[in-house]
């Protein structure tokens, strides 16, 4: 009797160990939409929206859009930002490369504000004060396969020489 409750008790506590095994064959789940929170050199803040347009095998290289809106200062005004631009990411598991190329439009609010006020020059319109100038950047990203956590750093021009990001792939 005491020899069978041993061997039950022994087989209780290592059988869970045995059958734990991963399926190396379950792919993992692949998010296609990722939301980060930026900010960068000269006090930017942007939050962006990012989206998979294409990814070949296993996501060694994927193609994304991204949407940028946000709040830019630096030596000679300030003010809001919108950003289009493409994304090229390389890596296999948690750790990315990432090349971002697009055009960045940028509202000049403290000049406007500046020229309302002291009247410099009667004939200037807001759109004097708007600028679209390409943009690029090149990163580091770290996000684990199935993860919904991204992290990002990396510099680029004219937006940010320097960024750092957190978000999430939903």
């Amino acid at each position: 009797m005491k020899t069978c409750m041993a061997i039950s008790v022994i087989l209780l506590l290592f059988a869970p160990g045995v059958c734990a095994q991963s399926n190396p064959d379950v792919p993992v789940r692949q998010f296609k939409n990722a939301i980060h929170l930026s900010s960068g050199y000269f006090l930017n803040a942007s939050l962006e929206y990012e989206r998979v347009l294409h990814a070949v095998g296993d996501r060694l290289v994927s193609v994304n859009a991204a949407l940028t809106g946000g709040y830019m200062t630096n030596l000679s005004g300030a003010g809001p930002i919108s950003e289009l631009k493409g994304i090229l990411l390389t890596g296999k598991k948690m750790h990315h490369m990432e090349f971002t190329a697009g055009g960045r439009l940028f509202f000049d609010r403290v000049g406007w504000y500046d020229q309302r006020e002291y009247q410099v020059d009667p004939y200037a319109t807001k759109s004097d004060f708007l600028t679209l100038t390409p943009s690029v950047t090149l990163g580091y990203r770290y996000q684990k396969p199935g993860g919904s956590y991204v992290f990002r750093v990396g510099s680029g021009f004219p937006v940010h020489m320097f960024y750092i990001s957190l978000g999430f792939a939903f």
